[in-house]
């Protein structure tokens, strides 16, 4: 069970201003919104997140089973859609979305629970090490396509994507 709960918390720039700017340019207090997400028996954390085009936020847990996307929509309050991918052993490290609202996910495997699609140049792991591997999403979670990386004990650490390319 996932839990959307929130959170107001609230600020004084004033002292910072003082150092930053001449006594007469003082801010007034901040009113800063959280919106958050609890897992289950508090077990798990977000790993890595990113806002879609449409201001849906997404948002990488690690549970320790596998890996899994959220969606929420755009007010934050409630969750759109969710992807639960391989099993304990595999785990989601970074996230990026690109213009489009495409999902790209980056992380590690050793499950032999998570598969490539077909079509991608590497399918299945390198070896028993740890693989990472490369999988898109498209803007409601449906898996696009994951890949491998090609060779084994490699460790990916983040990913970035634009309108042409994922790095």
């Amino acid at each position: 069970m996932i839990k959307i709960v929130r959170a107001t918390l609230l600020f004084s720039l004033s002292i910072a201003a003082s150092f930053l700017r001449p006594a007469q340019a003082q801010l007034a207090p901040q009113q800063v919104l959280l919106e958050g997400l609890l897992t289950q028996n508090h077990r798990g954390s977000f790993t890595s997140s990113a806002f879609a085009p449409d201001g849906s936020l997404y948002l990488l847990l690690d549970q320790g089973d596998g890996i899994r996307v959220l969606k929420t929509d755009s007010n934050g309050s409630s969750l759109a859609a969710q992807i639960h991918l391989g099993a304990a052993g595999d785990s989601g490290i970074a996230l990026a979305t690109d213009p489009s609202g495409n999902i790209y996910i980056t992380g590690t495997s050793t499950s032999g629970a998570l598969n490539g699609t077909s079509g991608v140049p590497f399918p299945a792991p390198a070896d028993d090490s740890a693989n990472s591997f490369v999988a898109k999403l498209d803007s409601q979670l449906n898996l696009v396509f994951l890949t491998f990386v090609g060779s084994g004990h490699t460790t990916a650490s983040s990913i970035a994507a634009n309108a042409h390319a994922v790095f």
